[in-house]
């Protein structure tokens, strides 16, 4: 293994992704050169120049690029807000990214990123290389929708923009999230014009749109084949993207190196070895035609430089080497860029690549003394991918599992199938829609057990703990596999098990991502910074409000082990409480829902009644006084009506579990609704209105003065749950799904992470 390269790539790597450019990063340069000049010993002499030249490229690149993207006219624009007018080439497909837009009750938005050749700040107009992510909202006939396209003079249809066509756009320039590799971000609020994409843009394009409108009404699994084959998550669940993560196969919806290895595997076994300059050329072409179809996200531009010189060495018929390979894929691209080197996937990408090439092969060789090849590649390369990458996931994901091994192992059989065929099938669909067919219903068997795999997984215990316990406890298997590699075949494969066994029940659930008993009677699903609460009551099985789209409740329904849902009521319709609602009805069968008298927002109004529609449930609009056995709407007392009013005329619901449980939730009423609610019975527990928010009645919280208050919160710019809704609802037992995930409450005990 040839590590020359590896030296100062870490180097210029190190120095780009701190941005190490101050002037004692050109002191040490410049003395670590001067000593390789005055010491005689060879090795070292030869040690500190190449130290020394790495620091000062790295530091003068650094320096000269930040530079050059802080005098860029888009950063002063970003920086102050302005209303510009840019000119650019569309460079991503763009995407649907719910509940990210201009209102967070609007219909969803797009998003794609834009290179901009021009920019107009007032009347003067000034050349600039910077990108922009550009967000715009997608317009559904909504009555929200079309308000928007009258307030954003939109053209029609909106996903008529495409990747790789040059438009001029207008919008307010701001800031973009922490470790995007654009500039910062445009809300698009008018469309001037657009210019076609060239041919092959074109093409891709077609082949693109082609795929998900085929997929578009096909069980949710299918949304995955897009995401193996092109990298196109969008139209995936963000529980099944979560869940992914969280057992780390997420890496098989951002395509990169095993993707790539996959199509020149083909390319090269297809034409042979006899004829290296041919099979380099063919596999150069369908490198960069899967570059293009997929798009330049940092994992792909590091697999394909790789894959690149690889083919170049192939009709060099030169031996090639994937550690100095990836090495100088590094150098290039941290002094090309030094953004797309500083971003999250380019880094998870190296660090994976090279834990593998340094330590994975080595593992696999040493496993494979004592169990078939194959079984020992599925075994090591994910365990110290996984390992390698952890510590960068710090900050970014919260949880993590035991089970990544496993995981891997289980999906390793489909990923080749379902990346072949959804290549080919993609590639054919727009001329041949019949041939591509058969391909495609390969490709969704294979996105259907990946789901399956995953959704399993994620129910057993050990599929939610830390970062840092999924870390230590891998890392023990890690030393169990090479202690076990010496023994016997059945001693080892027993230790192993036996190991991992241990290791899930000693997760046990006050360390888990919310473990639900089975004798559970109510529980406060963690969905983020919404609302979903489950319950059983003599009638049945109720849930109280969804959460929003990305809150995870399908997970709680699993975890709780409900397929079927008596009754949903729906307290109001923000998208913190009714955007889940998709997710709900793609886990459960559900019979009937309740809603709020207020029709607004309207484009949840409206959304709520297509989902029900579409699944022929029916839906009643409910007053105070309406109810079934254990569950009575004990508030609002009269409708008001309008957008303003939404959270005062949110349905306050009193339950009775089946054990006898009483329980309040308060939806986002306020403190004022709060006080005009008549509970003449004591009550065992609160669900708290509106996440914490500090207006609360504090005539109410005296009068019940429940055992149990419970806070659905989760990340917000509120400061959800605040310090007044803390002490005004302070109670013997205080628990908030921000910090305690699902929190189940039984006959006898409380139970979630925290206990």
């Amino acid at each position: 293994m040839d590590f020359r390269l590896a030296f100062p790539a870490v180097i210029v790597w190190l120095v780009v992704s701190f941005e190490l450019t101050g002037p004692g990063m050109w002191a040490i340069g410049g003395a670590l050169i001067l000593c390789s000049i005055l010491l005689r010993w060879q090795k070292i002499r030869a040690f500190l120049l190449v130290a020394g030249v790495s620091i000062l490229v790295a530091t003068a690149t650094t320096s000269m690029h930040n530079a050059v993207a802080a005098a860029d006219p888009v950063a002063t624009a970003v920086a102050n807000g302005r209303y510009v007018t840019v000119a650019g080439t569309v460079r991503t497909y763009p995407k649907i990214s719910a509940q990210t837009g201009f209102d967070s009750a609007s219909d969803s938005t797009y998003t794609a990123q834009l290179d901009v050749h021009q920019i107009k700040i007032g009347d003067t107009a000034f050349t600039s290389h910077a990108s922009l992510r550009i967000t715009w909202p997608a317009l559904t006939g909504s009555a929200v929708a079309t308000a928007a396209q009258q307030a954003v003079q939109l053209r029609e249809p909106i996903t008529s923009i495409a990747r790789g066509e040059t438009v001029v756009l207008s919008g307010k320039a701001t800031e973009t999230f922490p470790g995007d590799v654009t500039a910062g971000q445009l809300r698009v609020q008018k469309i001037h014009s657009s210019a076609p994409a060239h041919l092959w843009h074109r093409a891709t394009n077609s082949i693109h749109e082609a795929m998900m409108r085929e997929l578009a009404g096909r069980r949710p699994s299918a949304a995955l084949i897009p995401g193996v084959v092109m990298g196109d998550n969008s139209r995936l669940a963000p529980d099944l993207i979560a869940n992914m993560r969280t057992l780390g196969l997420a890496h098989l919806t951002a395509v990169s190196g095993a993707h790539v290895s996959i199509v020149l595997a083909a390319a090269l076994a297809t034409i042979g070895g006899r004829r290296p300059r041919l099979a380099g050329s063919a596999s150069l072409i369908m490198l960069a035609g899967l570059m293009l179809l997929v798009g330049p996200q940092p994992s792909v531009l590091r697999a394909g430089m790789m894959a690149a010189f690889v083919c170049v060495a192939v009709m060099a018929r030169r031996p090639s080497s994937a550690l100095p390979l990836l090495s100088l894929t590094v150098i290039v691209f941290s002094l090309a860029d030094p953004t797309l080197a500083r971003s999250l996937g380019f880094r998870l990408s190296v660090v994976a690549t090279g834990a593998i090439v340094i330590f994975g092969y080595r593992l696999r060789q040493r496993l494979s003394a004592g169990m078939p090849r194959v079984l020992a590649e599925v075994i090591s390369l994910p365990l110290i991918a996984g390992l390698a990458t952890l510590p960068l996931l710090v900050g970014v994901q919260k949880t993590a599992s035991v089970w990544t091994v496993v995981a891997n192992a289980a999906v390793a059989p489909i990923v080749a199938p379902l990346m072949l065929a959804g290549l080919m099938g993609a590639l054919i669909l727009p001329v041949f829609p019949a041939v591509a067919a058969p391909l495609l219903a390969l490709c969704e068997v294979c996105a259907w057990w990946l789901e399956r795999v995953t959704q399993t997984l994620m129910s057993w215990p050990g599929s939610g703990v830390t970062l840092q316990n999924a870390f230590a406890i891998n890392l023990l298997v890690l030393l169990v596999l090479i202690v076990g590699s010496r023994m016997r075949k059945t001693v080892a494969a027993v230790m192993l098990l036996s190991s991992c066994a241990l290791l899930a029940t000693a997760s046990s659930y006050s360390q888990l991502a919310g473990g639900i008993p089975e004798n559970w009677q109510a529980v406060q699903c963690n969905v983020g910074q919404g609302s979903a609460f489950l319950v059983r009551v003599p009638s049945g099985v109720v849930l109280i409000d969804v959460g929003p789209g990305n809150g995870n409740i399908a997970d709680c329904l699993r975890r709780a082990r409900v397929r079927e849902l008596d009754l949903v009521v729906l307290s109001h319709y923000d998208a913190d409480h009714v955007r889940g609602l998709d997710k709900v009805l793609a886990t459960t069968s559900v019979r009937q829902i309740w809603v709020s008298a207020n029709r607004e927002p309207v484009a949840g109004y409206q959304w709520v009644r297509q989902q029900a529609a579409a699944q022929g449930i029916p839906v009643h609009e409910v007053k105070v006084g309406d109810g079934m056995p254990g569950l009575e709407i004990v508030g609002p007392h009269n409708v008001r009506g309008g957008r303003e009013n939404t959270n005062a005329d949110s349905l306050v619901v009193a339950l009775q579990t089946t054990d006898g449980l009483r329980i309040l939730v308060l939806s986002d009423s306020p403190g004022e609704r709060q006080a005009q609610l008549q509970i003449t019975k004591p009550v065992h527990a609160v669900v708290v209105g509106h996440h914490g928010a500090a207006d609360q009645s504090e005539k109410l919280a005296a009068q019940l003065r429940p055992g149990i208050t419970l806070f659905s919160v989760g990340e917000n710019k509120y400061g959800h749950p605040t310090l007044a809704a803390l002490r005004i609802w302070q109670a013997p037992i205080q628990r908030r799904t921000d910090q305690c995930g699902h929190i189940a409450l039984t006959t006898t005990e409380v139970v979630s992470k925290c206990e």
